[in-house]
């Protein structure tokens, strides 16, 4: 098998730049049943996907999520954050020892009422109801 050439440059973000709750990460998270999940953008250089990384209130464990399929796996071994965003930067992410985590039954409802409250609905408000609604009927 052939090995992925590293990039010349690591991209790098924020580690502390979390999307705010309500948003698309933070919805596949709540779906997967992590409770306040704070999540990064990440990028896999092996798939070429946007990736979401969830800490827990638990040091160096972390979850994935991904963008395209939703789907969300547990990191197993505690990781430091760096390393775990240099693994999906390098194409190394294979190193990474995973599990599925399953979707949890939840309502649209269920959902709404953690969504934090505005005085107006979004774009971004409308994309989640899209989401939701494919969610349930695909």
């Amino acid at each position: 098998m052939a090995q992925l050439a590293e990039p010349d440059f690591i991209p790098r973000c924020p580690l502390d730049d979390f999307f705010n709750p309500g948003t698309y990460p933070w919805c596949i998270a709540k779906d997967h049943g992590l409770y306040d999940p704070k999540a990064i953008y990440l990028w896999s250089y092996t798939s070429g996907e946007i990736k979401f990384c969830f800490r827990t209130g638990l040091q160096d464990m972390f979850y994935l999520g991904s963008f395209l399929t939703r789907g969300v796996v547990k990191v197993l071994e505690p990781r430091a954050l760096e390393e775990i965003v240099t693994l999906l930067y390098t194409g190394k992410e294979k190193e990474l020892t995973t599990i599925i985590v399953p979707e949890v039954p939840m309502t649209w409802e269920q959902l709404e009422a953690e969504l934090p409250k505005s005085d107006e609905e979004t774009d971004e408000w409308d994309f989640l109801k899209t989401w939701w609604y494919y969610r349930e009927n695909s």
